[in-house]
């Protein structure tokens, strides 16, 4: 073929843009594909990649009529990944339209319903979409002069491609997946993703590991391919020497599903850390790490201590609810064992935990709740149920459980322009046969209160040390919560939460649709505002007023002063000193993203700090007692993370939102040092 004959082919993975503030990656799913297909092709073919909608408007709609155009489609861009493709078949009728991406099962009827009802569709592809995205393209230059090419090509069985063909669904094998990740050439050392790695906004994303063992019904990755595939040490070391020369953003992600799980992931390991003593990059990564933990996972989290946590997977600790949800279980023993090492290695530790899990119920999930605080994690992310489209929950499992959803507006997500208007939504599970919609609401307590004090850290002193006393965390939220008179502070921002989130809920996406619309107009002149209509956006305002914007920090009085109403031990005025003194402490090692920063903190005191915390909080605060005061030190876990977030943060005039995006939990909190 001849350069008059070339196909011009696009690849999209738009993100929502009218709200600019969320934080965005190099697209790299779409990288592979392009880069594959223009290995593969070479110059019979044009390919071009695009992260924003604006951009192919005017490279390529107001220009030259695209042949493909491929969509990667998550649970993010979904609904405007369909508005993009009926614009761009509207105007193109010729054009071959085809999905990709992790919101695209294999699973025929979810995709003869997908295409039935999205006739400007075109392919689905599942899984991996190198090989199969490179077959649809051959197939078009076998049929390229024939006036029906495109009913030719969906008659076609390709494997990993699903079509629809006179009401059939046409495909070949399931999945086509890339059992030798070297046959594929790299986005990055290729080139093709230099454009992405100029932005400073884009995060850039490596793939090391593709492929996940686990099922766990709660999560797309469950009904993906499972086999586990590595690219080289080699490969994925010269991308991060490339990636770091090539860009000035200075987070890294990884895209594996369980980072640690093959024994190649040490190595790799060993080379980030190398990356970041040498060349102090990353400053910040963001790694998935193995769902179960062993020798070589404990290695892996000790070498890269200054950059990442050591995460300990639970979402739930009641056993029947564990095997609902497929997931792998850790033992108690187990758990404790990484606890230990992580301590005795100075490792932050961190777990999630979500409320709504099939067979949880309110009590069942109190219990899940206290007995993860008493392991003495670092962080605790707590959050509400999602149902994701392509989950087993979203579908198998929602009439086996009676799960009643209602939806809310996504993180940044709603496109407006002259062409189309979308917007993403999530499904949130409020009630099931195990919790009713009053226990949803009653949860939404404990998940205030877990984030913003537990996740973070920043409560995590001064609630250990009330376990010593058998103050349990669920008894502090409780007394919190039921006594608004007697801690208006945490109320009152509790009762501006729920309002919020409340206000924000929608029987129907329908409903939210129409609502936004109605109001896009007032949001265009105050984008701002927009930034508020989210969960993560009402915590982090919630967390901002109460903490960050108060100087006294009230709000650690208060909870300092619910556990003098639960202590029911015979030294009252011991347990009182002590508790002011772990608060002056716990108030101390936070580190506020809108005050001044400092690398050092001195703060003095009459009892063995380090001791205690080493010893893991177990026995109380006064058997450390020492004959002298003794100066200790709070610094940051990471003082490149801790400056670089604050940094990012001044520059794009964000309160807190940078900071808390651009650090891990245990970024956001000084940690105790001796002299």
């Amino acid at each position: 073929m001849n350069h008059k004959s070339q196909l011009n082919i696009c690849l999209l993975d738009i993100t929502n843009d009218f709200v600019e503030s969320n934080i965005k990656s190099v697209p790299v799913g779409i990288g592979y594909v392009g880069s594959y297909c223009k290995h593969k092709f070479k110059d019979d073919v044009s390919i071009t990649a695009f992260r924003s909608f604006d951009l192919f408007y005017d490279k390529i709609v107001k220009v030259k009529q695209p042949d493909i155009v491929g969509l990667g489609c998550y649970d993010w861009n979904y609904n405007l990944s369909k508005k993009i493709a009926a614009f761009i078949k509207e105007r193109f009728p010729e054009c071959l339209i085809v999905f990709g991406g992790p919101s695209i099962m294999s699973d025929p009827e979810d995709n003869r319903k997908l295409l039935s009802e999205n006739p400007f569709i075109d392919l689905l592809v599942s899984s991996d979409g190198e090989f199969p995205f490179a077959n649809i393209i051959q197939l078009l230059f076998d049929f390229r002069e024939k006036a029906d090419r495109i009913n030719m090509i969906k008659s076609k069985p390709i494997d990993g491609v699903s079509a629809l063909n006179g009401g059939n669904i046409v495909m070949g094998k399931p999945f086509d997946i890339v059992k030798d990740l070297s046959s594929l050439p790299s986005p990055y050392l290729t080139g093709f993703l230099d454009d992405f790695l100029e932005d400073v906004q884009l995060v850039p994303i490596v793939q090391n590991v593709r492929g996940c063992p686990y099922t766990c019904s709660f999560c797309v990755s469950g009904k993906q391919v499972s086999k586990l595939r590595s690219f080289t040490l080699e490969r994925v070391s010269e991308e991060i020497d490339y990636i770091r020369c090539h860009t000035e953003n200075k987070v890294l992600r990884f895209a594996d599903d369980n980072f640690g799980i093959v024994s190649g992931d040490l190595e790799v390991a060993k080379y980030l850390r190398h990356s970041y003593d040498e060349y102090k990059y990353p400053v910040v990564l963001k790694v998935p790490t193995a769902k179960k933990t062993n020798d070589l996972t404990r290695q892996i989290t000790k070498i890269l201590k200054p950059l990442n946590l050591m995460n300990i997977s639970l979402q739930t600790l009641t056993p029947y609810v564990l095997k609902n949800i497929k997931r792998p279980h850790t033992s108690m023993e187990e758990i404790i064992r990484n606890l230990e090492f992580a301590r005795k290695n100075n490792i932050a530790t961190c777990t999630d935990l979500i409320f709504g899990l099939p067979g949880e119920s309110l009590e069942s999930f109190k219990m899940t709740l206290d007995k993860t605080f008493e392991l003495r994690l670092d962080s605790i992310a707590l959050g509400v149920l999602w149902l994701l489209n392509g989950s087993e929950i979203s579908s198998d499992m929602r009439e086996q459980y009676q799960y009643k959803g209602m939806y809310m507006l996504s993180e940044n997500a709603i496109t407006y322009n002259d062409y189309m208007f979308s917007i993403e939504v999530d499904e949130i599970a409020v009630s099931s046969k195990d919790f009713s919609f009053e226990d949803w609401k009653t949860a939404l307590q404990y998940v205030f209160f877990v984030q913003l004090m537990v996740y973070h850290g920043y409560a995590k002193e001064l609630l250990c040390h009330f376990l010593t006393f058998d103050i349990k965390l669920t008894d502090v939220i409780t007394e919190l919560f039921s006594n608004t008179k007697k801690y208006p502070v945490i109320n009152n921002a509790f009762i501006e939460y729920r309002k919020q989130y409340m206000g924000l809920l929608y029987e129907r996406e329908e409903d939210i649709y129409e609502e936004i619309k109605s109001k896009i107009d007032k949001y265009h002149e105050n984008k701002e505002s927009v930034e508020l209509i989210g969960q993560n956006r009402i915590t982090y305002f919630s967390l901002t007023r109460l903490i960050y914007d108060d100087s006294s920090y009230e709000v650690f009085d208060e909870i300092a002063n619910a556990s003098l109403n639960l202590y029911k031990g015979n030294q009252l005025a011991l347990f009182k000193e002590t508790t002011e003194h772990v608060k002056n402490l716990t108030i101390k090692l936070i580190i506020n993203p809108k005050t001044n920063f400092e690398d050092k903190i001195e703060f003095n005191s009459h009892y063995n700090l380090k001791g205690w915390i080493e010893d893991g909080f177990t026995k109380p605060l006064w058997d450390y007692l020492l004959p002298n005061h003794k100066p200790f030190y709070l610094c940051p876990r990471n003082i490149e993370t801790a400056r670089y977030a604050i940094k990012m943060n001044q520059e794009h005039k964000k309160s807190s939102f940078y900071f808390l995006r651009y650090t891990n939990s245990s970024d956001r909190r000084r940690v105790v040092y001796e002299n």
